[in-house]
């Protein structure tokens, strides 16, 4: 079974699928949607002060 996603834009929702799936649809690299799910990126909007409901994250779903 493959690992289901939402990517968010501050409160609206994006899409909903596989990493795979939600890359296409929004016409980034595989590995760019990855990176919105990771600790690192989550750092660096706490670092730019970014949490302002104007930047992407991927949320798994269970």
């Amino acid at each position: 079974m493959k690992k289901e996603y939402a990517l968010y834009k501050g409160e609206n929702l994006l899409a909903i699928g596989t990493i795979e799936e939600i890359a296409n649809e929004m016409g980034v690299q595989k590995n760019t949607m990855a990176y919105y799910k990771t600790q690192a990126y989550q750092n660096r909007l706490k670092r730019r002060n970014a949490f302002n409901g104007n930047v992407r994250v991927l949320v798994k779903l269970d």
